[in-house]
């Protein structure tokens, strides 16, 4: 419960700072621009932008499960960090490859295992996500708030991560194929968004036996971005 709380007022500490940017920013494009704040774009021109953001991702599926049961990791809240370079193909419409590493909270405790009682044991998933994202905003070029839908898809490659005590270290990865949408406000240079990321795989590598079975290391992120390049 503690930690859930710990999240929101993380989500709630993201969102006041973006709003203690927004006037500022505001401001000196009005400043910069003159007239209407809104700076000139000629009809047609190529526009990119680099945006690095960073955020708060909370596990779901298995990883949020309890630890042994069911394939459950019991991973808690991590962060996410990554870029895209955005590519505008209009005033509403932008393609933008991107790349996101994703570190969740490892689990960890004393626990009976066939190798033995009362073991000490620390548990870590992350993973790596290579994809593309089509973004559409609403309003006009130059405006100081647009509303922001995205959606895309990305190769997903997760990372698995065990301790026991007395015994070797274990770890494995696998592959696979991983969607995501969400929604935003871009205020000009600064960016808020939330998404869901469905990920989801089969491996044998982590049953004991042997035997495949699908995952679901599904998430949500709340993220703050910068973007770098033409408004």
């Amino acid at each position: 419960m503690m930690g859930r709380l710990t999240n929101a007022a993380a989500i709630f500490a993201l969102a006041a700072l973006a709003g203690l940017f927004w006037p500022a920013s505001d401001a000196a494009a009005r400043m910069a621009y003159g007239r209407g704040g809104e700076p000139p774009r000629r009809p047609g021109e190529p526009s990119f932008e680099l945006v690095f953001e960073g955020g708060l991702a909370e596990p779901m599926g298995e990883q949020d499960g309890t630890f042994g049961e069911g394939g459950g990791l019991g991973a808690a809240a991590g962060y996410e960090l990554g870029f895209r370079l955005r590519q505008y193909l209009g005033g509403w419409l932008a393609i933008a490859p991107t790349f996101h590493y994703v570190d969740f909270g490892s689990a960890s405790g004393v626990g009976d295992f066939p190798e033995g009682q009362d073991l000490g044991y620390r548990v870590s998933t992350s993973l790596l996500r290579y994809g593309v994202d089509l973004q559409t905003f609403m309003g006009r070029p130059g405006d100081p708030v647009r509303l922001m839908l995205l959606g895309g898809v990305a190769l997903a490659h997760n990372r698995y991560h065990d301790s026991l005590q007395y015994y070797q270290d274990f770890e494995t990865s696998m592959n696979g194929p991983s969607w995501n949408a969400g929604i935003g406000l871009k205020m000009r240079a600064i960016e808020l968004s939330a998404a869901y990321v469905w990920n989801g795989f089969e491996t044998a590598n982590l049953t004991a036996g042997a035997e495949t079975r699908q995952y679901d290391w599904n998430y949500a992120v709340v993220r703050l971005g910068f973007a770098f390049g033409p408004q």
